[in-house]
């Protein structure tokens, strides 16, 4: 008895969540400017997978489809294009983040082989850091995601390795050097290929992955991370891997509607799997994204099951302080289609989207976020 007792009262310890729910704020965000994504000067691809401001307030956006970077004022006139796809100098295989560098270079993360592409702000090749894999005596590394914070870079990386049982993929959260040295992991997984049940097709919810932004650096070293796929509980680790705490409250996950069904099984076929052999989950993750806030505060990207809960939702946000306080539920409300448009959040303060608006016109808009007090403090905890 005395042992069970000592157990439970770790566990509240050990598991941080709000002892008052903040209530639900909805905020109209507001269009800020909506520029054509095609024009005679240039075209937008259809992906959109990060943007960034850079050091001259230009807004730069990464183009999957171009594999370069297309650079706005903060009016969002269209300026120029910085790098193009291929090997050479200034080039990448493919474009999936934007670091900048506090000397005003703009660098592309290349998934494989993992490196990051320079580019000088008037599109003169910059160098490259390639990445160094210390995390294993052999094996091919690759970084599909990576998030910049005041503390450095962090990424997601990947090492695939043949062994006596066939190929094995590991998966670590770990800090980048300058150098592309890859630090001590915070977390590690080793990848297992799902089983097929009920008559040789894969369950969607076994391919549940953290890797896209499902984790967050906490800004000190530290990440949040979403392991559970239908669970509100969130990991948070320190620096050296240990398991600090975690975050959590009561949270049902949002059954999803057609056009949700219909957007994660674009998404499993785009990742080359037969339409044929998946059973699609009845519910979304209930996270979508983490990221780090401006302010140091965790923002939990809500996934919405769909079309969300009212006309225009952009996106629903609790707010967690870095010590474990919900300090708030944010609505995200605006110009935004989800049947037609994608949303990045981009700070604190703006979302971007590419979208189609009614006239089949690609457009590229600046959604302003309003600003709203924290109604909770860090000393409710």
């Amino acid at each position: 008895m005395l042992r069970l007792l000592i157990c439970c009262l770790s566990l509240v310890c050990w598991v941080r969540s709000a002892a008052a729910e903040p209530p639900l704020v909805t905020l109209t965000c507001e269009t800020v400017w909506n520029v054509p994504a095609e024009d005679d000067d240039y075209l937008l691809g259809g992906l959109l997978v990060d943007a960034a401001w850079d050091l001259d307030g230009n807004l730069c956006v990464v183009d999957y489809a171009n594999r370069d970077l297309k650079v706005f004022r903060a009016d969002g006139r269209y300026l120029r294009t910085l790098g193009r796809e291929g090997e050479g100098p200034g080039e990448v295989t493919d474009a999936r983040l934007l670091v900048v560098h506090d000397d005003g270079r703009l660098g592309l993360l290349q998934k494989f082989p993992a490196k990051l592409v320079w580019l000088e702000p008037d599109g003169d090749p910059g160098g490259q850091t390639v990445l160094e894999n210390t995390l294993t005596s052999d094996g091919y590394l690759s970084m599909p995601h990576a998030v910049q914070h005041p503390g450095g870079l962090m990424g997601y990386v990947a090492v695939m390795s043949l062994t006596m049982n066939g190929p094995q993929e590991d998966h670590w959260l770990v800090p980048v050097s300058p150098t592309g040295r890859v630090g001590e992991p915070l977390w590690h997984h080793e990848e297992i290929q799902p089983l097929r049940r009920d008559g040789e097709k894969f369950h969607e919810a076994d391919l549940y992955y953290i890797w896209a932004a499902r984790w967050a650096p906490d800004g000190r070293g530290g990440a949040w991370i979403a392991t559970e796929r239908d669970r509100y509980l969130i990991s948070h680790r320190e620096s050296d891997g240990a398991q600090l705490d975690y975050l959590t409250r009561p949270y049902e996950p949002v059954q999803r509607d057609d056009l949700a069904r219909h957007q994660v099984e674009a998404q499993l076929v785009r990742k080359r799997y037969d339409r044929r052999h998946l059973e699609l989950a009845d519910t979304d993750p209930v996270v979508h994204r983490l990221r780090l806030g401006d302010d140091g505060n965790l923002w939990v990207d809500l996934s919405l099951g769909g079309r969300g809960p009212e006309p225009g939702t952009i996106a629903q946000i609790d707010v967690w302080s870095p010590g474990g306080v919900w300090l708030a539920q944010r609505r995200l409300v605006g110009d935004y289609d989800p049947n037609l448009d994608q949303r990045l959040i981009l700070d604190d303060h703006h979302v971007l989207v590419l979208g189609t608006d009614s006239d089949g016109e690609v457009r590229l808009r600046l959604l302003r976020i309003p600003d709203t007090p924290l109604l909770n403090k860090e000393s409710d905890s």
